[in-house]
């Protein structure tokens, strides 16, 4: 929702400056940036609910964070099925795989079996180990090493003073080098793409 909220308000402004000003724009939006202003409702939340969880904040096994073997902490967000069977494979614990009809006592277990599990590496361990892998797991990183991260590092996402920059995207209105195409010039590529042969591409531009 976050996201969506700034992606949403970038077009609209863009629009706006498009209508009164007569100039177009560039939108650069970030997802990550997005949500990070979140990180303060959430620490909010935990203050004002100390202890308590909910089905998104730490209750069910699969949405969760998990303590490493050196004091660090991984996020694993594999709600989805999907994500959550790419988990379970990839740490050899199938017999997890049918968790969503699980007894509150066997989610319980569940946890506590996975806290084990990821205790057992720190925490660059864990990242090593999820490389190239399609399910959400990640680390939580203190806020130097967010600042340090290649990606805010490489977008100027702060400061000098340290502080979050405008996530909003709104940054370029000169000309990128490219217009937008016409209809129908790409179509023959995307076919050829999708393994269509030529006659087939020919036989559908017929139609």
């Amino acid at each position: 929702p976050s996201h969506d909220m700034h992606t949403l308000s970038s077009i609209l402004a863009a629009l706006v400056q498009k209508q009164r000003k007569g100039i177009g724009a560039y939108l650069d939006i970030s997802m990550t940036e997005g949500v990070m202003p979140l990180g303060l409702l959430a620490d909010g939340h935990a203050k004002a609910l100390p202890g308590a969880t909910f089905e998104l904040s730490g209750s069910m096994p699969n949405y969760r964070l998990y303590a490493t073997k050196d004091q660090r902490f991984m996020a694993l967000a594999a709600l989805e099925p999907k994500f959550w069977e790419l988990f379970c494979k990839h740490a050899g614990k199938e017999h997890l795989l049918n968790m969503y009809v699980f007894s509150k006592a066997d989610l319980q277990k569940t946890i506590e079996e996975l806290e084990d599990f990821f205790s057992r590496k720190t925490m660059q361990e864990w990242v090593d180990w999820n490389q190239g892998q399609d399910f959400c797991l990640t680390p939580v990183l203190n806020q130097q090493e967010v600042k340090n991260h290649v990606h805010f590092k490489a977008r100027s996402s702060f400061d000098e003073a340290g502080c979050q920059r405008n996530p909003f995207g709104f940054t370029k209105t000169e000309n990128q080098g490219w217009a937008a195409p016409k209809l129908g010039e790409d179509s023959e590529q995307i076919f050829s793409d999708f393994g269509f042969s030529e006659d087939e591409i020919r036989k559908l531009q017929e139609k």
